[in-house]
């Protein structure tokens, strides 16, 4: 029988995202089962590997979600030996990975020249770094070099960063740091589903701040989703190689830059904000555009 396993640190479906999505499963009639990283045990013996869920059943013809939202290595090397089994994954785990870790992201999209805020990266703090920050246009943002979810971050004096960071960081925390952007008081988020962008909106700061999506009661307004916006974060999306991603933007002085990837964005608020069934949209991509899933489903 087929199935659809999302793997999670949310079996109980606290969350608003995996409530939603396993309820429009439901209402598709496609069987679903929700585990914890720690509920599965790949078995290795005589050639075949073989993934057992509660009970020690086999998933076997399982379409695979990666749902995961904290950085735990354990747990990602488990979606890679799902993929190394045989079991098609949504959200493969190096480009979970990619997406979880900021200076990676960079790197990416750098790579494929998508515009993206000046970075630098680096395991420690020299003399060249300090250089580097100082030559940034006005404030530099120093922010946290990986995480599933958005960490603290500060914001120095382009000449001031590298030693201020110094004096705050923890031993052996690696440096990222990046040219604030100025922006006229908001950000974007748009969420992309299978190469196909599924709304945007704005995140505004009620009250002047230059991050707007972390001020307390920020609210959020729909946003047109122009070609130049949308081209964007299905790159940024292709080039990290996500299937489902939030993808956030700026708009600065020279135009649109990305800022990062989230790989299971949260869609609460979003998609009554931007008029669109995110949970719907996913399943629609789970089930038509999957080979595990005839195309009467």
């Amino acid at each position: 029988m087929r199935i659809f396993l999302m793997i999670t640190h949310d079996p109980e479906l606290r969350q608003y995202r995996n409530r939603e999505l396993v309820d429009r499963l439901r209402t598709r009639d496609v069987r679903s089962l929700v585990l914890a990283p720690g509920q599965i045990v790949v078995s290795a013996r005589s050639s075949r590997l073989t993934a057992l869920g509660p009970a020690g059943f086999p998933i076997e013809d399982a379409l695979i979600l990666n749902a995961l939202y904290r950085t735990n290595l354990a747990d990602l090397d488990l979606i890679r030996i799902l993929e190394t089994a045989g079991h098609p994954i949504v959200n493969r785990a190096d480009a979970w990975y990619v997406a979880s870790v900021k200076a990676l992201t960079g790197a990416r999209l750098a790579a494929a020249g998508l515009p993206h805020p000046p970075t630098l990266a680096s395991p420690g703090i020299s003399q060249v770094l300090e250089s580097e920050a100082a030559s940034f246009r006005g404030w530099v943002v120093a922010k946290p070099w990986s995480g599933a979810r958005p960490g603290p971050t500060r914001r120095y004096r382009s000449r001031q960063a590298a030693p201020a960071y110094r004096r705050r960081r923890r031993r052996g925390q690696p440096a990222l740091l990046q040219e604030f952007v100025p922006n006229p008081g908001r950000s974007i988020r748009t969420i992309v589903v299978g190469q196909e962008v599924i709304g945007a909106c704005h995140v505004l700061a009620r009250k002047p701040e230059w991050r707007p999506s972390a001020a307390p009661n920020a609210r959020a307004v729909r946003c047109e989703v122009t070609p130049p916006l949308e081209d964007l974060a299905l790159a940024a999306t292709r080039v990290v190689g996500l299937d489902i991603a939030g993808v956030d933007l700026i708009e600065g002085p020279d135009g649109l830059e990305l800022l990062g990837l989230c790989a299971w964005p949260d869609y609460e608020r979003y998609d009554r904000v931007v008029g669109t069934d995110v949970a719907g949209r996913i399943v629609d991509f789970l089930v038509s555009r999957h080979p595990l899933f005839p195309p009467s489903q």
